[in-house]
């Protein structure tokens, strides 16, 4: 029977612009392998990020929102937004009472999935 011991991981993901998020769990492991779920994790972007890591994201070379406690980095979406710089209004803060009051269609939303990177911490 192989011997099973709590081991605390902690995984950080980092760019060229500095540690973008991390992932912290304390996994039961057999004999010093680490299980596939961390990998999983990651690559599913099970990323946790602080208010503070968001709020530093704050320029159009460097943009990062939040919308139901999920952080998107839209930083490439930018030239594309029909509403133009009105969006600057949300960079590195919670967007999502601007985002639904305006009213943005589903298809907004959904365009939302491919600029995710993460959820708010909590």
């Amino acid at each position: 029977m192989t011997e099973q011991i709590p081991v605390n991981v902690s995984y950080t993901k980092s760019s060229k612009l500095g540690t973008i998020g991390s992932i912290e769990c304390s996994p039961i492991v057999s004999s010093g392998t680490l299980p596939n779920y961390i990998d999983e994790a990651i690559s599913n972007k099970d990323i946790y990020y602080t208010y503070d890591q968001i709020k530093v994201h704050n320029k159009k070379t460097d943009f990062w929102t939040i919308f139901d406690d999920k952080v998107y980095d839209l930083t490439a979406f930018l030239d594309k937004h029909p509403g133009g710089d009105i969006i600057m209004e949300c960079a590195g803060k919670d967007s999502t009472s601007l985002f639904l009051d305006i009213g943005h269609s589903f298809d907004a939303v959904r365009l939302l999935d491919e600029y995710y990177i993460g959820k708010l911490s909590k």
